[in-house]
């Protein structure tokens, strides 16, 4: 008998996933789990069978799509009984059909393609939210609802004309108003009663243009904040550029996917900040001084700020700098100023002023997607050169005249080559009006 004085190792699970694809429908459960096809309502009755049909073999994990909030009872559900659950994108789940050839699409076949999908990637599990986590997102959620449709009202109540939809408007409008200082006081209320999320919101504030708001919304919408990495954030609020190359073709690197919330919430942060905090004003201006249109320095701005605010949360010994940066050279006036008035310190990135080496700003950075170009921006039209005598010397080539671009085009044709005025009347046309072109007169020899 040998000894062994080394202590036995773990027992290792080897038994492998089984995963169970679910395709969640409004009021149905379509379900497809070892070679077992089931349809259950979407309600308490058919969650408890889908439980009893998962609990029947070991590590069971469920694949489902995010389908706008039906598939939320039947996650709470499962996180409640300690099933792991992934809840994927469904771009991802249909991109993997098409790769497979499967076009046609039911629930049962939807099923399928995600208990495949599952097996070929093994998505990770979703991690189950706290109480308080889904308390804080329902209500900025419900709080970005009725500031929406605050918005919406008033835009509508701005062109009544009848007295008795001006009252229901100005009503309406009201109590929207009311509700949203309801929901903003629950809000404050659940950050005080949390000190880590106080802690998180302070910290957030001490950027230049975040605001309570801002911090709570970040808070609510990307609890990750904090643990990720400077391309992790971006990506997952949809602020990372993606390259689009093929070979010689460099094509324009653009966003796309991510979390449509939180780009909302840092669109007016990023405002402010690229006005106020001094690194990213320095930072937009230089952007716009390469000739970067003002919503793609707005983008880059927001982009910025969010790898600022993860850095913040990821390290609590970073410190903001409080000096501010070389001033950069201006870029939005080039005539100096006074000497009794200082030079203005920022320019907004919506202004329509121009900008040394930039691109003029396109239509909807304005504001505007139809408005038509400054009148004032020249175009060059070729004159046409004088006649010269054969014994003078070549000339030099003429300089271009600039003409307004409101110009009709046949103000913007060439001017004819002068010559003498014919002095042949113009003949009358039968109806009594006058030819616009004169006809040719035989010239009669004299006796």
């Amino acid at each position: 008998m040998s000894q062994n004085n080394h202590p036995p190792h773990p027992p290792q699970n080897n038994d492998p996933l089984r995963y169970a694809g679910v395709d969640v429908a409004k009021d149905s459960l379509a379900v497809d789990f070892q070679d077992q096809k089931c349809t259950w309502p979407n309600d308490a009755k058919g969650h408890a069978k889908l439980l009893r049909l998962l609990r029947a073999v070991p590590r069971p994990h469920v694949v489902l799509e995010a389908t706008g909030g039906y598939e939320q009872p039947l996650v709470r559900t499962l996180h409640a009984a300690g099933v792991p659950v992934s809840v994927v994108q469904p771009g991802r789940i249909r991109a993997f059909a098409v790769a497979q050839g499967q076009h046609a699409k039911t629930d049962p076949i939807d099923a399928a393609v995600i208990r495949a999908f599952a097996e070929a990637i093994a998505p990770a599990p979703t991690l189950p939210p706290t109480p308080q986590q889904l308390r804080l997102r329902e209500l900025v959620t419900r709080r970005r609802q009725l500031v929406e449709f605050t918005t919406a009202e008033a835009n509508r109540s701005a062109h009544y004309q009848e007295p008795l939809a001006g009252r229901q408007a100005a009503a309406l409008l009201k109590s929207l108003r009311q509700q949203i200082k309801q929901c903003e006081g629950a809000l404050a209320e659940l950050i005080a009663a949390e000190p880590l999320w106080q802690a998180r919101a302070r910290r957030l504030q001490e950027v230049p243009g975040v605001g309570l708001v801002t911090a709570v919304s970040l808070l609510a919408e990307m609890p990750e904040l904090g643990s990720l990495s400077d391309g992790e954030a971006a990506a997952l609020a949809g602020l990372a550029p993606y390259n689009c190359d093929s070979g010689p073709f460099k094509g324009t690197r653009r966003i796309r996917g991510g979390r449509a919330p939180v780009r909302t919430t840092l669109y007016m942060s990023a405002l402010s900040a690229a006005r106020y905090d001094p690194i990213l004003r320095a930072f937009s201006q230089q952007l716009l001084a390469r000739g970067k249109k003002p919503l793609v320095v707005l983008t880059a701005v927001m982009r910025k700020l969010l790898i600022l605010l993860n850095r913040l949360l990821k390290n609590p010994s970073f410190q903001l700098q409080g000096a501010a940066p070389q001033p950069a050279p201006p870029v939005t006036d080039h005539t100096p100023a006074p000497a009794s008035q200082p030079a203005p310190a920022s320019q907004p990135l919506s202004s329509a002023a121009p900008v040394e080496a930039a691109a003029p700003a396109d239509g909807l950075a304005r504001g505007a997607a139809n408005q038509p170009l400054p009148s004032s921006r020249p175009v060059d039209v070729p004159a046409v050169p004088a006649a010269s005598s054969p014994a003078s010397p070549a000339s030099p080539a003429p300089t271009p005249r600039l003409v307004p671009l409101s110009a009709s085009p046949a103000r913007l044709a060439p001017a004819p080559s002068p010559r003498k005025k014919s002095k042949t009347p113009i003949p009358a046309s039968p109806s009594g009006a006058r030819s616009a072109t004169p006809k040719k007169t035989k010239k009669l020899a004299k006796p």
